[in-house]
């Protein structure tokens, strides 16, 4: 962050060293710039920028440039100018030809991964906007995705946010099955990992203030206090989750237990059993606020939440991989990486529960309710699938939970474009899809909260003096990924296929391979003319068996029909614990199974776009017809 060294908004602390001057070369093979970076620490690496031009014919020029980094604390020394000097070099033999056909194979490929379809041409046309700025700012051996994207504007936010943006930004990835594009965020926490393995270190956990964990900036710290603890747990959570929907032993080994483990190491640092100056039989954390909220004290909800999804998954990773349950079915060569595996038991045995209020919901802390209006939704993860899910999504508790961060945030009017989708998620999967529905279309209603090209902005583009566009990835990524959930929901083995369709979807809905937990991939088509859900398509791509598939099918689970790619014996069995819910058994790795309604006609199976609302045609954007546009400048002409 503010690697250029100007203190514009009064945000970098005095001791921070500027950057040196870059170091700049001109010759006949174009321009190339080495620009170290400094940090209060030292140096911290460097990033190389080249560009050349060459005729491309009569009229003509072609101009390619690039930018390459070693990444802090990756390779402080590494000088990047020989790879960007390649990167042009390469460019340039191949020829713009040779360029345009690989970068059209590279969308063509990228379409087809998933589909789905609304007769809410406003909501869908946002949704595919989104899916194109993921694939236009990510890719599997690139940096991480940051807080603008390649969409530069003049910003306080040019960086990596650990403390919300740059888990949301990643949050449709899994389902929308672009598990590539996911790719570079375990990559780069696993190139800095030895960095978040400070947070090991045996001095009391107030001397640790690890301002450069996993090498961006003090947002990302465990152990300081002044920031966000415990914001490691939640970006460890996100590469968890993608691993998960692989099902795959290699992902989880290499990029989450290295990392994971130094994460839950640091808890025992945090924990004592001292309360508020009284010593109890549980372990507790110190006194502290939401993260960006206030209104904590201790054993916050977040905290008590991150230790709890931590300290499970790392001492249950660990217990599998011994026993060989699946995915980790064969060896796998570990280390020491479990060598905290019994600590944390003994640390999770001990630690307090969350606090609940029976009428409100999760507490802000020990004796706090959350009443203070706050767009940050931290101690919400404990309830939703994109987060620490420690409490049953479908349950009272979330529900009263979820009320209560709408009432008291909108209330005190301090709601933005992100605090919608927690609430969506929590609506959606306990029966309330027109509440999250509501939610959705209120979101995009507002004109100031998304700009005409989808972008989100934060702050009064009117009024405020900060005109801060363009934060782009977190907040519009999350309301994507809460258009998907309307559409699947999964746990586990456990698939919910259109949970709580709205009022509003008279005309049905479709997706196309949706990605699931554990490796499912899930088509289905909704018809509600039909009576309900027609049919649901699972792939097993990765042998995890039995699937549980909830769904209000149009007939009788007795009667569906259950056809197998592969012709083997699949079975359907009712599961009485789970209202609308079959087992589905005998599906092995590789195969896939079609459950329908018998009655059906042909074109129901048909993957095609529905319908849609003539009035909400070029609803985007800021071309003349865009409605969107005009609604705008007649809102902020003076924006």
């Amino acid at each position: 962050k503010f690697s250029d060294g100007l203190d514009v908004y009064g945000l970098v602390p005095s001791s921070l060293r500027p950057n040196p001057k870059p170091q700049c070369t001109v010759d006949s093979n174009g321009t190339v710039c080495l620009q170290r970076m400094s940090t209060d620490e030292g140096d911290s690496g460097s990033f190389s920028a080249a560009i050349r031009t060459q005729s491309d014919g009569a009229n003509s020029q072609l101009v390619v440039m690039t930018v390459a980094s070693a990444l802090w604390p990756h390779d402080v020394t590494a000088d990047p100018r020989k790879e960007a000097s390649g990167s042009v070099a390469a460019a340039l033999s191949a020829g713009s030809n040779k360029l345009l056909v690989s970068h059209r194979a590279w969308w063509e490929s990228f379409w087809p991964q998933s589909f789905l379809s609304l007769q809410s041409t406003r909501v869908e046309g946002f949704y595919w906007i989104e899916m194109y700025k993921i694939g236009s700012s990510s890719r599997e051996n690139g940096p991480m995705k940051d807080e603008i994207g390649p969409w530069y504007v003049d910003t306080e936010w040019p960086g990596y946010w650990y403390d919300l943006n740059s888990e949301l930004t990643y949050w449709p990835i899994a389902a929308s099955n672009r598990l590539s594009l996911g790719a570079n965020l375990g990559k780069q926490l696993q190139l800095n990992s030895q960095n978040g393995h400070l947070n090991d270190n045996t001095h009391s956990w107030l001397k640790v203030a690890d301002n450069q964990t996993m090498g961006i900036g003090a947002s990302s710290n465990q152990m300081h206090t002044g920031g966000s603890p415990s914001m490691l747990t939640w970006i460890v959570q996100q590469v968890w989750t993608m691993c998960d929907f692989q099902y795959n032993a290699s992902c989880h080994i290499t990029y989450v237990l290295p990392v994971l483990r130094g994460a839950v190491k640091s808890f025992e640092y945090m924990l004592s059993h001292n309360l508020n100056g009284t010593n109890t039989s549980r372990l507790h954390f110190p006194a502290a606020g939401l993260p960006n909220c206030g209104g904590g004290g201790w054993d916050n909800g977040f905290q008590v939440g991150a230790a709890q999804w931590g300290l499970t998954t790392y001492t249950s990773m660990c217990k599998d991989i011994a026993e060989h349950r699946p995915p980790f079915s064969q060896p796998e060569p570990i280390g020491d990486l479990c060598d905290f595996a019994a600590r944390a038991e003994w640390l999770l045995e001990r630690l307090a529960p969350l606090q609940v209020d029976p009428v409100t919901g999760i507490n802000a802390a020990w004796k706090v309710r959350f009443t203070e209006p706050c767009r940050h939704f931290d101690h919400l993860l404990n309830c939703i699938g994109e987060g620490f899910g420690n409490i049953q999504r479908e349950s009272q508790v979330c529900l009263n939970t979820a009320d209560q961060f709408y009432k008291v945030t909108w209330q005190g009017k301090a709601e933005c474009t992100f605090s919608y989708p927690p609430v969506v998620q929590m609506s959606a999967a306990n029966g309330r899809g027109d509440a999250a529905w509501g939610n959705i279309t209120e979101l995009l209603d507002n004109i100031l909260l998304f700009m005409p090209n989808t972008m989100d902005n934060e702050g009064d583009p009117v009024s405020s003096a900060r005109q801060i566009v363009n934060i782009d990835p977190c907040a519009t990524a999350a309301t994507a990924d809460s258009i998907q959930y309307l559409m699947i929901q999964s746990e586990g083995q456990r698939i919910k296929v259109f949970p709580t369709p709205p009022v509003a979807w008279d005309d049905g809905a479709v997706f196309h391979r949706l990605r699931a937990s554990r490796g499912f991939v899930v088509s289905a088509r909704l018809l509600k003319q039909h009576g309900g859900v027609g049919w649901v398509h699972i792939e097993n791509e990765a042998g995890a068996q039995p699937v549980l598939v909830t769904a209000q099918f149009s007939k009788p689970i007795s009667k569906l029909k259950i056809e197998s790619k592969s012709g083997h014996e699949v079975r359907l069995v009712a599961f009485p614990p789970a209202a609308n819910t079959v087992q589905v058994l005998g599906l092995e790795q590789g195969d896939a199974v079609l459950i329908s309604d018998p009655e059906l006609p042909p074109d129901s199976f048909e993957i095609q776009p529905l319908q849609g609302e003539a009035s909400e045609q070029n609803y985007w954007g800021y071309h003349p017809e865009s409605s969107r546009s005009q609604a705008f400048r007649e809102c902020c002409a003076e924006f």
